[in-house]
């Protein structure tokens, strides 16, 4: 593979890049967390606010800041192919970061509600540049720097990993159906509707209940934390217990702001309910 070899001096300097790149990620999560919890909580969806330029629609806008993690999954197991060095452990676990981003790049941009907000075209640059650094990192630490021995399949971190990683998929991809069918158009003029302020805001929300919603405000925060727990545990890299800790600093801030959000808008919102650890926060 030309591409590696060609950008770093030898195999040794990308490694301390890649290193540096991971560390990188751990540094900046304080700051990334402090501004979303006090500055911009969620500049999107029901709290949206207009930043600093135009907005794009949330199926293209969820497409572009997905796609480099397969982009970069595709191109370091191309190499590792060519190196030899693909291994059924690399490729394991390789594939559960691709069906993650299979179904967030190209399934659920397709599903979305058509009433879905846009997004703002300066948070997809800001996503869309983080998942390049992501999806080379993660994708290069599984196919190149982590070392798995040939039963690792065998071992109970791995399996670990992968229950707790599928638990979060179900409930993201149950908690996504409920919330998908939630969104309604607005009432035509002419029609009359008895649905109250505490059913319906004028944005045309209504309260999510089924599945985790019993327990918090956004489960699918809560299932996508869960999943790269797992990822990060089964992986046994310190690649993957950077993009814990962002998705934590990134989701935890939103999924609180949903929560107040719902508490504001919802006079009879479940007061039980708990914004995204049920039961703790």
């Amino acid at each position: 593979m030309v591409l590696f070899e060609s950008i770093f001096a030898s195999l040794e300097a990308e490694e301390t890049f890649h290193h540096q790149l991971v560390m990188g990620v751990f540094y900046i999560c304080p700051v990334i967390f402090f501004v979303l919890h006090y500055v911009i909580a969620a500049p999107w969806g029901k709290t949206f606010q207009t930043l600093l330029g135009p907005t794009i629609p949330a199926p293209i806008g969820w497409c572009l800041f997905e796609i480099p993690n397969l982009l970069w999954a595709g191109l370091c197991c191309y190499d590792a192919f060519s190196r030899d060095k693909l291994t059924t452990a690399n490729c394991s676990l390789l594939a559960l970061f691709v069906g993650h981003y299979i179904n967030r790049a190209l399934i659920y941009p397709l599903q979305l509600n058509a009433h879905s907000k846009p997004l703002p075209i300066e948070v997809v640059l800001i996503a869309h540049f983080f998942t390049q650094i992501n999806g080379y990192i993660q994708s290069r630490a599984i196919l190149q720097f982590q070392t798995y021995p040939d039963n690792y399949l065998q071992h109970p971190q791995f399996w670990t990993g992968v229950v707790l990683f599928l638990l979060g998929v179900a409930i993201n991809w149950q908690s996504d159906h409920i919330l998908r069918n939630l969104r309604k158009p607005p009432p035509t003029p002419t029609t009359s509707t008895a649905t109250t302020a505490t059913q319906q805001t004028k944005s045309h929300y209504v309260i999510p209940h089924g599945g985790f919603f019993r327990y918090v405000s956004a489960p699918h925060y809560m299932g996508e934390i869960l999943e790269w727990t797992g990822f990060a545990i089964a992986t046994q890299s310190l690649a993957a217990w950077s993009f814990v800790l962002f998705t934590l600093i990134n989701l935890v801030p939103r999924g609180v702001a949903h929560h107040q959000w719902y508490l504001q808008n919802f006079k009879d919102y479940p007061l039980e309910r708990k914004a995204v650890i049920p039961f703790v926060w």
